[in-house]
């Protein structure tokens, strides 16, 4: 469970879920994603379910007690212009907009990560995704149907309402079966967007990069043409929150990963939005994009890359420093590095396997930094002096 928990982002949901997508098939498994779509998920959890999860967590009676006569006597009402609407309560939700909402559904919904044992679920707030891999492809199948059946009851009791037209189905190594569920097929697809990330049935990132380039170039032509009486200044803030924000949504699940291609056509859109920025015309053979990158202090993509992937480094810092390492004391094991990791064939492309190796490259200092802050300073200050 990822959502609304500090420091975590859908970012991490996906780098582990690609990972494991990649670890299962490296060992020659037929692997599956189910991915499952609830209606109005917060107004319709049933409350019954989040004080029963709250007991199961060891919650006293006070606080269960507490917890109930807040959902109960929680108020709602809509202001539109200057009109109020007749104030109502509900009897189910974890409720909208106050403070105990994202809490109070994460608690009410873990349940559904252990409901069946034939998949692993990888969710964030509303959004799950169930992995499921076997040996064989009939197997695998059989298990399709099973984890579906599985989530529909789950979804029935906690109170939700499953989208049975916005569930989708995607096969890695295999196409899988039509699944038939009320009266409804739903056909594999062969690439699906779960968290605003594009995963391919070949693992490939080439809609992932297409998707991101063209949202830089509209974000470019948006700076352009509703940026002309700004400021420099304020059209680099319409570049950071428009086209950085793009590039950046999800960045370690996919930007270390890119070829030199694919960083290239994502660098060329992030070019025109530079352009636009420092008001370059179209053609400028005689101006370096890349110096005028560099005097706005804006990243290149391949900084952002390095950063993502350093950081990452620094986040799985405490699993790296349980390796035990033998031998006599070198330059590297003074520096806190760990022996590398298997680099042949798809692990070399697991951010798991980039996170270990770029440790090695982290100063010790660094290493041993636990303030996320200074941290993040110091590997900034990394990729500005390479």
């Amino acid at each position: 469970m990822f959502g609304f928990r500090k420091n975590t982002g859908t970012d991490e949901v996906l780098d582990k879920l690609t990972d494991d997508i990649k670890d299962r098939r490296s060992r020659g498994e037929f692997v599956a994603g189910l991915v499952c779509d609830a209606s109005s998920a917060f107004d319709l959890l049933c409350r019954d379910t989040t004080i029963a999860m709250l007991q199961r967590l060891g919650a006293k009676k006070s606080v269960t007690n507490l917890i109930r006569d807040f959902l109960e006597d929680s108020k709602q009402f809509v202001i539109i212009n200057d009109q109020v609407s007749d104030v109502w309560s509900q009897d189910v939700g974890s409720g909208q907009g106050h403070i105990l909402s994202p809490p109070l559904f994460n608690i009410g919904t873990i349940s559904q990560y252990f409901w069946t044992i034939k998949s692993k679920l990888y969710g964030y707030t509303d959004d799950g995704f169930d992995l499921i891999s076997a040996p064989t492809v009939a197997e695998c199948n059989l298990k399709i149907k099973e984890v579906m059946k599985a989530r529909q009851q789950w979804y029935s009791l906690s109170g939700m309402a499953l989208n049975i037209q916005k569930t989708a189905l995607i096969g890695f190594g295999f196409t899988p079966e039509n699944l038939n569920f009320e009266n409804f097929t739903i056909e594999p697809v062969t690439s699906i967007k779960f968290l605003g990330f594009i995963i391919q049935d070949d693992l490939g990132l080439e809609q992932q990069v297409k998707a991101v380039a063209n949202k830089i170039r509209t974000a470019a032509s948006n700076i352009q043409s509703e940026g002309s009486t700004f400021s420099q200044k304020n059209r680099k803030i319409m570049y950071m929150g428009w086209v950085q924000g793009a590039l950046c949504c999800n960045a370690t699940a996919y930007l270390p990963l890119l070829t030199a291609t694919q960083q290239d056509d994502i660098q060329t859109a992030c070019n025109a939005a530079i352009r636009s920025v420092a008001k370059l015309p179209r053609k400028s053979a005689d101006i370096s994009i890349s110096t005028t990158r560099k005097e706005l202090d804006i990243m290149s993509v391949q900084n952002i890359a390095d950063k993502q992937i350093l950081t990452q480094a620094w986040k799985d810092r405490d699993k790296f420093q349980k390796i035990e390492v033998y031998g006599p004391t070198t330059r590297a094991r003074s520096n806190g590095n760990i022996p590398q990791p298997v680099q042949k064939g798809i692990f070399a492309k697991m951010i798991s396997t980039l996170s270990a190796c770029a440790y090695n490259k982290l100063p010790l200092e660094l290493k041993m930094e636990s303030d996320r802050k200074k941290a993040k300073s110091m590997i900034r200050d990394i990729i500005l002096c390479n």
